[in-house]
């Protein structure tokens, strides 16, 4: 079993300043390895639950991903469409590609933002790759060497 330490962090940290979340999106992926010489077959199950929030954001901030994601129940108020969407895209990103998003997005905001993002979510890139999850298990089906 495996457990990413800062998702960990983020999510604790999520919890412990928001309290309980208003809902989950809840991510899983399940599939069979098989590794040789050996043969060794695994079946590799991974889970990365994110806890959403709907409160208020100061300024013009309509959503906000931080390990947890927050929505402002007033966006449409502040011009901004599909808040919910566009921050479970900026999930999906942190799944598909890990740090690396986190990392360049100060940088270059434009590989990860549309070109109009309160907008909503189209024409983000986002991936449904669950390739950086919070619990990763290996359930052994075979190993000759035990």
């Amino acid at each position: 079993m495996e457990v990413d330490l800062i998702r960990l962090i983020l999510l604790l940290s999520g919890l412990l300043r928001f309290g309980g979340a208003d809902g989950w999106d809840v991510a899983w992926r399940a599939g069979v390895s098989l590794a040789w010489p050996g043969p060794q077959a695994v079946i590799e199950v991974r889970v990365d639950p994110v806890p959403i929030y709907y409160r208020p954001l100061p300024g013009d901030l309509c959503g906000l991903y931080d390990g947890v994601m927050r929505v402002d129940p007033d966006a449409p108020a502040k011009g901004c469409r599909e808040t919910l969407a566009h921050e479970l895209n900026h999930v999906w990103q942190g799944r598909t590609y890990g740090l690396l998003q986190p990392l360049t997005y100060a940088l270059a905001p434009g590989l990860w933002e549309p070109a109009r993002p309160w907008e909503g979510a189209s024409g983000m890139p986002a991936p449904r790759t669950l390739n950086w999850a919070l619990i990763r298990l290996y359930l052994p089906l075979y190993d000759p060497g035990r």
